[in-house]
């Protein structure tokens, strides 16, 4: 039986385990074996995994099972950056560092995109430009992240 303490601290990190690896409820839960109202009460402590649950997540993050309970994790102490479902074969997406590199991308590119408006509408802005070549740089160190990720398929 678990207690009080055991069963926030958990609640609390299995949170943080699914923002991490970027996966929504249904995601996650497919990864545990489980579905997305078991992940959602787990997750505000209305009910508490099973000890093969806490072992499942121990074995996908690298944490113990018995830090999982005994204290709030940071996202740096997950030791497994990167997931792979084992109930489905998704290729390439199964990787949630990969899909949160996409994001960033996509987001960078936006960033890229509202700049060359503004310099569109001040062309003799340098300003603009400077900063329009650093987010390419973070566009590159990006996408050669998502390239180092396919070594490891």
């Amino acid at each position: 039986m678990l207690s009080s303490i055991e069963i926030k601290n958990l609640s609390k990190n299995l949170a943080t385990i699914r923002h991490y690896y970027g996966l929504s409820q249904v995601e996650f839960s497919e990864l545990i074996g489980s579905n997305k109202q078991k992940v959602y009460n787990y997750e505000k402590g209305i009910t508490t995994p099973k000890y093969d649950v806490i072992n499942k997540l121990s074995e996908l993050t690298g944490v113990p099972s018995a830090k999982l309970l005994k204290k709030v994790i940071k996202p740096n102490e997950i030791v497994n950056k990167s997931v792979k479902s084992s109930t489905k074969s998704k290729g390439v997406t199964e990787s949630p560092t990969l899909l949160r590199l996409f994001a960033e991308i996509k987001a960078q590119n936006i960033v890229i995109l509202k700049q060359q408006a503004a310099i569109a509408a001040n062309p003799n802005s340098k300003k603009y430009l400077i900063v329009i070549a650093n987010t390419n740089k973070e566009v590159e160190q990006l996408t050669e992240e998502i390239l180092n990720q396919f070594t490891h398929f």
